[in-house]
């Protein structure tokens, strides 16, 4: 399907959405997509063709990729990782570049036999972080990619849940790659079927030193396949083999 079917229903969602604010976030239904970008600011399609919205397509009973948001607005959005072609830049961006290639070494999707063209990478969190007065304000205080100052909204938080449901039934995705702690968290307030992955001590070391495999959860006809956020390649290396092995299982079985 086209992608700027999903693209429409993002807009006529969160249009007139007010509750961005309040949880720190900027609306960005107004910005025009990136080329090359995690969906919705950009097409979801991370290849080197067709990649615009204009012309970006997905098959259905794809791989979705599930990360947390776009980052923020200033310092990750304006300033380091969009290039002067409209496009997140694979170099400057470690979570792309370690999902699809590292120097002279494929990333693990590509180590776990999956095709690229058949990937939707899309954010739970719709958005940017909120960084405009972090100029006036000390480090610790300061909204980072990775550090929020102001909690996110159960109306926020709803809402971004029942648009990736709406992604999910346009898509059908088999299996559905879920970037590390934050995605974990926000997946386990929003529905008892990920009950397993629920406390925010829980850590990635401990699902995966469980023998039944808890990193897995099935819902309904798909599997939801926790990974540590590949931003660090060091956080991925001790896992590497298991994620691909888990992700080439399950790619066969639902074939």
């Amino acid at each position: 399907m086209k992608i700027k079917e999903i693209f429409n229903l993002y807009i006529t969602t969160f249009k007139n959405a007010n509750y961005f604010k309040e949880s720190g976030m900027i609306n960005t239904v107004d910005y025009v997509p990136l080329d090359y970008g995690f969906f919705p600011l950009g097409s979801g399609i991370l290849t080197k063709k067709n990649s615009e919205m204009r012309y970006a397509n997905i098959n259905k009973n794809c791989i979705m990729v599930l990360g947390n948001d776009f980052g923020t607005q200033n310092k990750y959005y304006i300033k380091d990782c969009i290039d002067n072609n409209n496009r997140e830049n694979p170099r400057k961006n470690s979570t792309i570049r370690n999902l699809i290639s590292t120097d002279k070494k494929n990333g693990l999707l590509i180590d776990a036999d999956v095709n690229i063209e058949n990937i939707f990478f899309t954010n739970f969190h719709v958005g940017l972080r909120n960084d405009s007065d972090n100029d006036n304000l000390p480090k610790e205080k300061k909204v980072t990619n990775i550090k929020r100052q102001v909690a996110l909204s159960d109306e926020y938080s709803k809402n971004c849940f029942k648009f990736l449901e709406m992604q999910i039934g346009l898509i059908n995705p088999k299996i559905i790659i879920c970037l590390g702690h934050e995605v974990r968290i926000a997946l386990s307030k929003m529905s008892d079927a990920f009950n397993q992955w629920e406390g925010k001590s829980l850590t990635i070391k401990e699902l995966y030193n469980d023998e039944n495999d808890k990193f897995v959860v099935q819902k309904e006809n798909r599997y939801y396949v926790l990974i540590p956020h590949p931003c660090y390649l060091k956080n991925l290396k001790p896992y590497f083999s298991r994620i691909t092995s888990k992700i080439k299982q399950l790619n066969y079985s639902v074939l």
